[in-house]
């Protein structure tokens, strides 16, 4: 595969495939210990980090509905199709296996 194929501004190659290795990897330790779920509901959900601190944690919107296409696509990984969103601060944070955190200027965890 070839990343310039597969490129998405803001991300390096390496960083790209590391993510979905570790999408694989937590799709292999989610199916062997969490109980069956619906067949409508996806094995692998993500959601976008809300943060304190003045940083635009919403910048570049697209970039984890893009990750979450890109591992669709060229992957068997049952990747959610719609992004979350949750706060560090909620108890909803642990019913998601990955959390995703971009933006810039400060970020300050309380």
């Amino acid at each position: 595969m070839s990343c310039m194929t597969y490129f998405i501004p803001g991300m390096r190659c390496l960083v790209f495939r590391w993510l979905l290795s570790l999408l694989a990897g937590g799709l292999v330790l989610q199916l062997g210990a969490s109980p069956v779920m619906a067949q409508d509901a996806p094995a692998i959900r993500i959601a976008r980090v809300q943060y304190q601190g003045g940083g635009d944690w919403y910048s570049d919107e697209e970039s984890l509905t893009e990750l979450m296409t890109f591992a669709r696509q060229q992957t068997l990984l049952d990747v959610g199709r719609q992004e979350e969103t949750v706060k560090l601060t909620s108890d909803k944070v642990f019913s998601y296996p990955y959390l995703y955190l971009t933006g810039h200027g400060n970020v300050t965890f309380s």
